[in-house]
């Protein structure tokens, strides 16, 4: 029985009220086989759209069952007579149909047949509506997981499947698999191909039903509390003050105009309260409402109590209706959900089994030698980085590298293999105009390169990672180079010395080279011990297929230098500095300026001694923890270990054994003997401290 708080309120507005609704509409159209496509006359009709009619599926279209939509709806020949839904010879193929309705200005559409696997679900949707159809129309979409367009009106719903209904049904939608003209517009909802869904919506025709069901009024029992009772409790409800006013007479709170209706509401208000007619009738009949001469005719109050009994009864039923309809639809969206998770498992096994394959060492030795976006440094497909401490000319380094690539010019000598350039700016994106304007102004346009600022993404979330690859192929920036700046930059707030937190950027960094192919070139920075390489988590630099280090070699003076490099020769080098170049005054007179790199392979300002002394402390470290560990280190020991101090310092093997001599000869490093063998100990030198 409902709650006090609800009695006399009028219905919510639920599917079945639609469902009434819709049938109502429709009933004028029964027995009438031509009437298509759905749309109550009050929904305004989009004209048609022949560009999207290349949208429909092929397997409707393949089909000779079109025939020309007129405005009326009603299926026409290509000629414009009429056509039947029942007669094959008045029909005609897609592109007939097609053409005929561009030179009219009409819509086309398909004429269901029992030889056809196709089944159509219309929904219409009107201006009135309520929320939960609408709802009920996006589940039913989801629900399908199929075909769905835009039905003529530009608000329906037209879901295709296969399957088989026969003649159809009506109630909350409509569907139909056979002697149903069904207009087609192609303004796609869900571009799914047309899915085999026949347990779905024979389930879904047999919960709509068919006509609209008559309902037999409740039957009477017995009284279950006193007339004093019901009358307090129901004052007492939260519109309590409503059926008083029902009960009292009061018209003017009422606000009916017609003693039947005012008759039937309080009826209507009172039978929540008890079950039995008798004592219904004697409630009624003390009111005022009740005293009137027409509410004491024999037959009058009997059919308004059978009315409102079999009002309950339909709310009953509808009830238990809506029931069916939401577990039939959570059971369809779950099975949809599991569908696709079983879709997308498939996939991503496929992907991965087409990563990895078997070669013998005949065929390894057949492929090509490395080849290289630039000769020795950076490789055709692979993972970089480019980093080094702020201030240190990365930025500019970055830009210069990158308008080679994209130009084809040598870079510091080595020869470059031109390729599609995607300049990715997450941090900075603000002073890239100014470099570009101060590289163009001294060199040459960069008109090759492309420039994306996406601050606002982060490369670990899913979507966002396959919205910047939907974009790089959308301009054809696949298969050349991607420069991310800065790493750090594209995943705000991660931890970057987590192995869980940079382990993620890294895999999807790797995923989105897979995807769009080449090389990606990521900026970095080293950390406050500029000593220990890049900054954050170690495995990083293990990840690299090459990596290159940026700082200062004097007062204007910088160097690059390779630190890794899995298929080329490490510790490559060179000097530059950064140009100055004017760009415009501001609004205030002040210059306006700008930088450039400058190669400079030779300059008096290069401080060697610095480089040599950094060389020098590094190692003298490396050997002082060696002991410490209980090692021996000897100059053959520390040759191999260099693999394991690249990432904190690239030593050449040459570079080693000077700074092992110098430290030697100034005391840092003392020779010791171990059975026979010389080895190193780390001292400190007289006056150090």
């Amino acid at each position: 029985m409902p709650s006090e708080n609800t009695i006399g309120q009028p219905p919510e507005p639920t599917l079945d009220n639609c469902a009434t609704a819709h049938n109502g509409a429709q009933a004028e159209s029964e027995g009438r086989q031509y009437i298509g496509g759905g749309e109550p006359a009050s929904v305004a009709t989009a004209p048609a759209q022949p560009e999207q009619w290349a949208s429909i599926p092929q397997g409707l279209r393949e089909r000779p069952q079109w025939c020309l939509a007129a405005p009326d709806k009603t299926p026409r020949k290509a000629d414009g007579s009429y056509a039947s839904s029942t007669n094959p010879a008045t029909w005609t193929d897609f592109d007939t149909a097609c053409a005929a309705a561009r030179q009219r200005g009409w819509h086309v559409g398909y004429v269901l047949h029992e030889a056809d696997p196709f089944t159509c679900i219309d929904l219409d949707i009107k201006p009135d509506s309520p929320p939960d159809f609408i709802q009920h129309c996006t589940d039913m979409i989801d629900a399908f997981d199929s075909y769905t367009e835009h039905s003529r009106s530009g608000v329906g719903y037209h879901i295709w499947v296969e399957g088989d209904v026969g003649a159809g049904r009506k109630g909350v939608g409509e569907v139909y698999s056979k002697e149903r003209f069904m207009i087609c517009t192609g303004n796609v909802v869900n571009p799914k191909p047309i899915k085999n869904r026949d347990h779905l919506v024979k389930q879904y025709a047999d919960m709509i039903g068919g006509k609209e069901t008559e309902f037999e009024a409740l039957p009477d029992a017995p009284a279950v509390e006193s007339d004093e009772s019901i009358l307090q409790r129901a004052f007492r409800a939260e519109n309590g003050s409503n059926i008083k006013a029902h009960y009292d007479g009061d018209w003017e709170v009422i606000g009916h105009t017609d003693h039947s209706q005012a008759d039937a509401s309080l009826v209507q208000m009172l039978a929540h309260y008890t079950p039995n007619n008798e004592q219904l009738t004697r409630l009624f009949l003390a009111s005022a409402l009740g005293q009137r001469d027409k509410a004491k005719r024999k037959d009058y109050l009997p059919r308004t109590i059978a009315y409102v009994r079999a009002m309950q009864a339909s709310d009953s039923s509808r009830s238990a209706q809506r029931i069916e309809h939401g577990q039939l639809m959570a059971a369809a969206l779950l099975e949809n959900f599991e569908r696709q998770q079983e879709e997308q498992r498939a996939r991503n096994k496929a992907r991965a089994e087409s990563r990895i394959k078997v070669f013998s060492a005949a065929e390894l030795v057949k492929r090509p030698p490395v080849r290289w976006r630039i000769s020795g440094i950076l490789p055709e497909e692979g993972f970089v980085a480019l980093y080094g401490p702020p201030a240190c000319g990365k930025s500019f380094l970055t830009l210069d590298m990158l308008a080679h690539i994209a130009s084809g010019r040598d870079w510091f000598g080595h020869r470059v293999r031109q390729s599609p350039v995607a300049y990715v700016a997450f941090e900075g994106a603000h002073g890239v105009p100014q470099r570009v304007m101060a590289f163009q102004c001294e060199y040459w346009a960069l008109d090759q390169i492309s420039f994306i600022e996406a601050p606002t993404i982060s490369l670990v979330e899913p979507a966002d990672r396959e919205a910047l690859i939907d974009v790089l192929r959308q301009h054809l920036l696949t298969n050349g180079v991607l420069c991310i700046d800065t790493l750090a930059a594209s995943a705000p707030g991660i931890d970057e010395n987590s192995s869980e937190g940079m382990g993620k950027l890294i895999s999807e960094l790797q995923a989105i080279q897979y995807e769009v192919g080449g090389c990606i070139l990521v900026v970095h920075h080293t950390g406050k011990d500029r000593e220990r390489g890049l900054r954050g988590w170690s495995g990083l630099n293990g990840a690299l297929d090459a990596a290159i280090e940026v700082m200062k070699a004097g007062r204007d003076t910088r160097v690059w230098r390779l630190t890794k490099a899995k298929d080329g020769q490490d510790g490559l080098n060179a000097l530059f500095g950064l140009k100055p170049v004017f760009l415009m005054h501001d609004e205030y007179g002040e210059p306006i300026t700008s930088c450039v790199v400058a190669p400079a392979e030779k300059r008096d300002d290069v401080d060697h001694a610095a480089l040599a002394a950094a060389d020098d402390d590094f190692v003298w470290e490396w050997v002082r923890k060696e002991v410490e560990a209980g090692n021996f280190p000897s100059g053959r020991s520390l040759e191999g270990q260099r693999e394991h101090m690249q990432p904190q310092r690239q030593l050449t093997q040459k570079q080693l054994r000077d700074a092992i001599s110098r430290l030697v000869s100034e005391g840092r490093l003392q020779q010791e003997k171990n059975r026979g063998n010389t080895w190193y100990r780390a001292v400190e030198p007289m006056g150090a401290r």
